[in-house]
């Protein structure tokens, strides 16, 4: 029930084709729980690198739909807030942790089904 990305120019990597870049999480390791530092960092846009375990996501249907980085440690969820921006989370969603349940749910565009779209925020 695993939806994973697939095209001549990318395979699990989020890419803007218009600036050549691809979302990752900067390096960043966030805590495996809530409550602890750090709990969410910063989502980034930067080149792509095939070679980076950084840069690889995936979309699952799962718990309303998530967007999962499987790190070494910890599985992080790409989240969003109006306020913040994108963010990397922790996908175990629960008190201390700086990233809600609607912060982390996505789903694909009608129109475009590979295409994702953030549902809190459209």
């Amino acid at each position: 029930d695993m939806y994973i990305p697939r095209s001549i120019i990318a395979e699990g990597l989020l890419v803007s084709e218009q600036t050549n870049t691809c979302l990752t999480t900067g390096g960043v390791e966030i805590a495996s729980h809530p409550g602890q530092n750090p709990s969410s960092a910063k989502a980034k846009m930067l080149r792509i690198d095939h070679t980076s375990d950084y840069n690889y996501w995936y979309f699952t249907r799962q718990n309303g739909g998530r967007i999962v980085h499987l790190g070494v440690w910890i599985e992080e969820c790409l989240g969003a807030s109006r306020n913040r921006g994108l963010l990397v989370c922790q996908c175990g969603i629960g008190p201390g942790s700086s990233c809600t349940a609607a912060d982390v749910r996505w789903e694909p565009y009608e129109e475009d089904p590979k295409q994702l779209k953030h549902v809190a925020s459209g």
